[in-house]
């Protein structure tokens, strides 16, 4: 006789916990399973995605103009709204079918000047709790964060915003601390959400840039304008 658990029943809650941390820990091993959320020690591999909550948005490796790989965030939906800084239109796929179908660009790259040649790339939150792309070889490519003072686990969560965030978590799961986000390091696109400027305190600028057109242009607050919070294109740190 196979045993009724009831709504309310201790047992009940045990079990949809396991249930769902199980289904949490597997889903990246599969590429048509969705999940927003990467836990430390998983490993997701070329040819496999993150897709925020609602579908909107999709982290993943995609081939960029060069024909190398490249981590990135894209529109999973059609009619989206993201204003970009373009030199010229390039051609990416980020299409799951490989090299041979155009997708949507992305707004967000992760290795922008590190290039992955082949299709081994990895994004793991590694065993110090940082996000890094490596290769098939077991070699780092790219630390994405460098935080510091980690005493819990850690986990990367795409949202639905198309920010992607490195969270330190409570030993119940719960949220401790924002320790990076990719809003911070923008690519050539403005999302809803993002900002552009400079934090007084700690130096950090946050501007545009074409990509992937190697070019001394930026898009992003006059550091020598008589206006307040004046936004312009510069070249060379100069208006344009």
């Amino acid at each position: 006789m196979i045993p009724i658990v009831k709504f309310g029943d201790p047992l009940f809650f045990y079990l949809s916990f396991f249930i769902s941390s199980l289904a949490l820990y597997l889903c990246p091993l599969f590429s048509n399973c969705q999940t927003d959320t990467l836990l430390q020690g998983q490993e997701l591999k070329d040819g496999y995605h993150l897709d925020s909550a609602f579908g909107t948005f999709r982290l993943g490796f995609f081939t960029g103009p060069d024909s190398h790989r490249y981590l990135g965030i894209w529109y999973n939906i059609p009619n989206s709204q993201q204003y970009r800084l373009r030199g010229f239109p390039p051609y990416f796929s980020t299409s799951p079918n490989g090299d041979e179908d155009e997708g949507p660009a992305p707004v967000w790259v992760g290795n922008v000047n590190v290039p992955i040649i082949s299709r081994t790339g990895v994004l793991t939150v590694a065993s110090d709790g940082n996000l890094k792309i490596g290769n098939g070889r077991g070699e780092e490519i790219v630390s994405l964060t460098a935080a510091t003072g980690i005493s819990g686990k850690t986990s990367g969560v795409l949202l639905d915003s198309g920010n992607f965030v490195l969270r330190e978590l409570n030993r119940d799961g719960s949220v401790k601390r924002e320790l990076w986000q990719s809003f911070d390091y923008p690519t050539d696109t403005l999302l809803p959400g993002m900002k552009l400027g400079a934090n007084l305190r700690t130096g950090q600028v946050w501007s545009l840039k074409p990509w992937p057109l190697e070019t001394n242009f930026t898009f992003g607050l006059n550091p020598n304008g008589t206006i307040k919070n004046q936004l312009a294109i510069l070249w060379n740190g100069r208006v344009y």
